[in-house]
């Protein structure tokens, strides 16, 4: 079996789990090392284990994972309760349409036959 050695930027991204933009400034700010073959962007194996070590990890992001909410001023009403759904749908605009001929459907019965 052989093992891959380089990536394409659209190979990287996928093993990854990084899209085209993120990997293209990872690379501009110079964290992420990429090649140029012709036209395409290749990353090194090992410069996508550099780059994937090189970030922080969970623990020394420092994130609060407690989140105290405050609490609500104002009772939710019965609606609110319920959800989205259960209220009535509001009723849409009936719009005018002109037929064909260049005059409005409630006009037709004007016309002389």
């Amino acid at each position: 079996m052989t093992t891959i050695k380089a990536h394409t930027l659209s190979d990287f991204c996928r093993r990854y789990g990084v899209g085209r933009t993120k990997a293209y400034e990872e690379i501009n700010a110079g964290r992420l090392k990429a090649r140029k073959n012709g036209r395409s962007t290749i990353i090194t194996e090992d410069d996508g284990q550099a780059w994937l070590d090189s970030l922080p990890t969970w623990s020394s992001v420092g994130v609060d994972l407690e989140v105290t909410l405050p609490p609500t001023t104002k009772p939710l009403s019965e609606a609110d309760r319920r959800g989205p759904l259960s209220r009535p749908p509001v009723a849409a605009p009936e719009e005018k349409r002109q037929s064909t001929w260049g005059i409005w459907p409630d006009q037709l019965s004007k016309v002389k036959k």
